[in-house]
């Protein structure tokens, strides 16, 4: 796997149940010895000699092996200074394969060496923490956050990793995330977000678990009694933050009509803004990337925006579950028009006719 990140080429190495290295060692008979696995960082003691580089590969063969060179190792060591490596001393070396580095052979291996210990010592592997990051706000607090400590994991006698959280009100839905490697994205599993099902409204407790060696997430929503669930909805964007916010919940529209469910939010937007709406149980209106609205001249400024999760076609201009009018306009109630206030124009546009002026079904005075 690769990706880019401030203009720099990544690569995520294939995790592998065996790793080996070898350089110099052992009087220059450079063979290949298998490193011991211990919570996902792999070791290994041996003679080494300074000035040398080491080859490390997922198989003991030369074969599409990364070479990585002396000064590398000084570079990305976390532990040591260089200058404490001496010719024949003998060293522990940590190698961590989910580490991130410019640094790669053929086989995408990350060329990173990550510490010296004193000979004899037991070997402690690197310090992870890990975290539920995900998109119910009622459960983590925050929406795809891998920055909340308050769901960091609690690692476990077997050495596993867990997040439980009870007395949670869900309705019905998919409980979306993933555990976040050490507070940031550039290492989460599952590769493809955990979906939970929430089958039906209740009270439930969530349980996460999470096996470093393995990389398996697993998770149980458990329904523990019945719970009048409040669905909150919220105003999201590429200005106003992707996650829920208090400053920018909607209300309950109590003019909206009978047997309607509306929700209103006064705020003010900027022209190439884009908007969603995000519940509080983690669904998106609309679903899917790349088709949020966009604010245009028009509508920027200080606006009122009104928001139905059942959708409204008439809405479609703002992407078909909310419609924004500018302040100064006039919002159109399309639940009850009156046929003498409506004509068609000869290219199908709908226009609404109230008192002296003229009106778009967006709301927009046109005359």
């Amino acid at each position: 796997e690769f990706f880019f990140l401030n203009g720099n080429f990544y690569v995520v190495p294939v995790v592998s149940a065996d790793y080996y290295m070898k350089n110099g060692w052992d009087g220059g008979e450079w063979t290949w010895k298998a490193m011991t696995l211990n919570e996902g960082t792999y070791f290994l003691e041996n003679v080494v000699v300074s000035g040398d580089g080491v080859n490390l590969n997922n198989a003991a063969t030369d074969e599409g092996a990364s070479w990585i060179e002396w000064n590398q190792i000084e570079t990305y060591d976390m532990s040591f200074e260089a200058a404490t490596i001496s010719a024949l001393d003998t060293v522990v070396f940590m190698f961590d394969p989910e580490a991130v580095n410019q640094y790669t052979g053929a086989n995408g291996l990350s060329a990173i060496i990550l510490g010296k210990y004193v000979p004899g010592e037991t070997p402690q592997p690197v310090a992870h923490t890990y975290t539920v990051a995900g998109n119910l706000t009622d459960a983590f607090g925050t929406a795809w956050d891998p920055e909340n400590a308050a769901n960091d994991m609690v690692k476990q006698e077997d050495g596993t990793y867990k997040w439980e959280k009870a007395e949670l009100a869900l309705a019905a839905g998919t409980v979306q995330f993933k555990v976040c490697e050490d507070h940031a994205w550039d290492v989460a599993y599952p590769a493809s977000d955990y979906q939970l099902a929430i089958a039906e409204a209740g009270e439930y407790t969530i349980t996460i678990t999470f096996n470093p060696e393995t990389k398996a997430v697993n998770a149980v929503a458990t329904k523990t009694g019945d719970a009048v669930v409040t669905v909150d909805y919220y105003l999201v964007g590429s200005v106003k933050g992707w996650e829920a916010k208090a400053e920018n919940i909607f209300t309950l529209n109590a003019e909206a009509g009978e047997g309607i469910e509306e929700y209103v939010i006064e705020t003010t937007l900027e022209v190439g803004e884009g908007l969603k709406v995000l519940s509080s149980t983690g669904t998106w209106y609309p679903e899917g990337m790349g088709n949020e609205y966009v604010v245009d001249q028009n509508h920027a400024g200080t606006t009122t925006i009104y928001f139905r999760p059942a959708g409204n076609a008439e809405w479609a201009t703002f992407g078909g579950f909310m419609y924004v009018v500018p302040t100064g306009t006039v919002g159109f109630d399309n639940t009850a028009v009156d046929a003498k206030a409506v004509k068609v124009l000869r290219d199908g546009q709908v226009i609404i006719i109230r008192g002296e002026h003229e009106y778009t079904t967006m709301g927009q005075m046109i005359k």
